[in-house]
């Protein structure tokens, strides 16, 4: 289910829009949201790069059924735009540190779309603030979504099999970059 995109355009060019408006991160609000979705719509953009090949328990039965389903990007873009800004230092100016970050936000996970909002509810960012309600790697695990994973090279879902646990890969720098949001 890979995509027939260049991905690495939307990279460069995300990459060069952030650059350009660096001096603009924490000028307001309205700025920050801007810039952050400017990442999120390069990651979204891209196509399935970095396709996952797991499927919640839920969306599994859909597609069995021929029931709609919809792809989670496992790392929220728009809050990874936030890490990206915050680290300038560190990746905005070392394009393969960007490039691999990059390359990472775009994997996606396939769900039910009652699961997409759920998932999306464990980020917040209102009057209160930005927080995060959970890290990016137990997401799944707290809301209780049971994942499968299809095997390398099947095309079909129905060789799907369970995966031991629910905690998804994350990049060590992120999940300690998530901390100082988390509530708990």
């Amino acid at each position: 289910m890979k995509t027939t995109k260049d991905w690495t355009i939307y990279c460069e060019k995300t990459f060069n829009n952030l650059r350009a408006n660096a001096h603009n991160w924490g000028k307001s609000k309205e700025w920050d949201r801007a810039i952050t979705r400017d990442f999120y719509l390069g990651v979204f953009d891209s196509g399935n790069p970095n396709f996952s090949g797991l499927i919640s328990e839920n969306a599994l039965n859909n597609k069995l059924n021929k029931k709609k389903t919809t792809n989670d990007h496992c790392y929220s873009p728009q809050q990874v735009g936030r890490q990206v800004m915050d680290q300038q230092d560190i990746f905005l100016g070392n394009y393969t540190k960007f490039k691999n970050l990059f390359f990472y936000c775009t994997r996606q996970i396939v769900v039910t779309q009652k699961e997409n909002d759920e998932l999306s509810y464990l980020t917040q960012n209102d009057e209160n603030g930005f927080r995060l309600l959970c890290p990016t790697h137990l997401k799944y695990k707290q809301l209780g979504i049971k994942l499968y994973q299809r095997p390398e090279g099947k095309v079909r879902w129905n060789s799907a099999m369970p995966v031991d646990c629910n905690i998804i890969e994350v990049l060590p720098e992120h999940t300690e970059y998530e901390k100082k949001f988390l509530v708990v």
